[in-house]
């Protein structure tokens, strides 16, 4: 498989679609890959647009990156899923454990401020709770006696069988864009159409990453 740019201020969270040359060479399997660019803009049978159609998106609705940063006329952005629900992880951890950083921060929230904020921290909750019903663990917990309680206590280290993280952590940040190029990217070529924003009336969810 080509690899995309790779570079030491690469973002973990957006990568390049770009078209599979060799899916065997890499130590990811293909479920977890990121698929790669074709070679034509409008290409209606290649294996990107054949995925983003897969994906039940609209490829003239998907962004590319403008072709003179250097990535060809065909390379999108994309996202894998895992890193934004540990995103969202980690919001809620800062939210319960340190949730203003200023008391300027504190008063604002207070008086019921701040929509965006509380607007994605709805979202991490229902994004979270949406892949926790989506895979739908069914592995079984077992009880134990345990000193200090009187009734049967959950043994929660259940025997899972999981991806490789750290082959799947590797792969992203191999193929991830610098984050520059992300910033970079602030108004869409002439012709693309912009999408009504999430939630209506204005509700802005901030970029994440």
């Amino acid at each position: 498989m080509a690899l995309a740019h790779n570079d030491s201020d690469s973002d973990s969270e957006k990568q390049l679609l770009r078209p599979d040359d060799d899916t065997s060479a890499s130590e990811v399997s293909e479920e977890d890959q990121m698929y790669q660019r074709p070679k034509r803009r409008h290409a209606p049978h290649t294996s990107i647009v054949i995925t983003i159609l897969n994906l039940g998106k609209n490829p003239a609705l998907a962004v590319k990156i403008p072709e003179d940063m250097g990535y060809g006329s065909d390379a999108y952005i994309a996202q894998t899923d895992v890193f934004h629900h540990l995103h969202c992880v980690d919001m809620l951890r800062r939210e319960i454990y340190h949730p203003w950083s200023t008391l300027a921060d504190a008063e604002k929230l207070r008086k019921g401020g701040d929509r965006q904020h509380w607007a994605h921290v709805g979202h991490c909750i229902d994004i979270l709770a949406q892949a926790i019903k989506c895979s739908g663990s069914v592995d079984m917990i077992m009880f134990n006696w345990v000193e200090g309680w009187d009734q049967p206590f959950p043994d929660f280290a259940t025997k899972k069988v999981c991806r490789d993280f750290d082959a799947l952590l590797k792969y992203v940040n191999d193929n991830s864009i610098p984050h520059k190029v992300f910033e970079a990217m602030k108004e869409p070529p002439e012709g693309y159409v912009r999408l009504p924003e999430p939630g209506g009336q204005g509700a802005h969810m901030e970029a994440e990453g």
